[in-house]
């Protein structure tokens, strides 16, 4: 085998070892200290829309009756047969 090829095995070995041993450690806790960073320990958070959200926004027709329309994060609310109309955020 030539030497730059055994070269390339090797590095991509040393690699893929190092990397399965990153991956079998778990991530250290926050430390408290004057020199660490202030965002350090934020993280990203999954969104999630409420179970009960129905993507819709009140809206009233031209005759004054309200409809639901598609409106992201929002809950249409009609109450007394369409004669009141409202909203909430979901």
């Amino acid at each position: 085998m030539r030497t730059p090829v055994r070269y390339a095995l090797r590095f991509t070995l040393a690699v893929a070892i190092l990397t399965l041993l990153s991956l079998s450690f778990p991530t250290r806790t926050a430390v408290h200290g004057p020199y660490v960073s202030a965002l350090g320990d934020l993280t990203a958070a999954s969104a999630f829309a409420a179970p009960a959200c129905e993507n819709k926004f009140c809206m009233r027709n031209a005759q004054g009756k309200a409809l639901c329309q598609t409106s992201p994060g929002t809950n249409c609310i009609r109450r007394k047969g369409g004669a009141l109309c409202g909203y909430t955020t979901c």
